[in-house]
């Protein structure tokens, strides 16, 4: 099987990132190394700001490796309580199901939103209530 060239996947900062405001796109499919290069970097974030409210555009995700997904969960275990909100805007239909359980792990509301409705997610997002 061959992998993805490095363009093709990974996360990238969108513009709309701003302090505690954190807007990313995952591309392709993650590797551990994907989250070796994008964690601190969100650590970082969350040092200087406190706690964020995270914006993941996953409509060209396609997956992780094994080990990426076990960076992702322990991440998200060990951080439940640096975010404020999260908003998860992708067609797949095991995102919604992801939402909804990562309400359950983390000290946050965490949203599912289709891509149509992005904006939607976004408003969530950086809402003041």
């Amino acid at each position: 099987m061959a992998s993805e060239p490095e363009a093709e996947r990974g996360f990238r900062l969108l513009p709309e990132t701003d302090g505690r405001y954190v807007a990313v796109k995952a591309i392709g499919t993650l590797n551990d190394g994907d989250y070796d290069e994008f964690v601190p970097v969100l650590v970082e974030m969350i040092r200087l700001h406190g706690p964020v409210r995270l914006f993941v555009d996953l409509t060209e995700f396609s997956g992780w490796t094994s080990p990426a997904l076990w960076d992702d969960f322990t991440f998200g275990v060990r951080h439940a309580r640096d975010f404020e909100r999260i908003a998860l805007v992708g067609d797949a239909r095991w995102e919604a199901l992801v939402a909804r359980m990562a309400n359950a792990l983390m000290d946050c509301d965490v949203r599912h939103f289709r891509a149509v409705d992005r904006q939607i997610g976004w408003d969530f997002i950086v809402d003041l209530d």
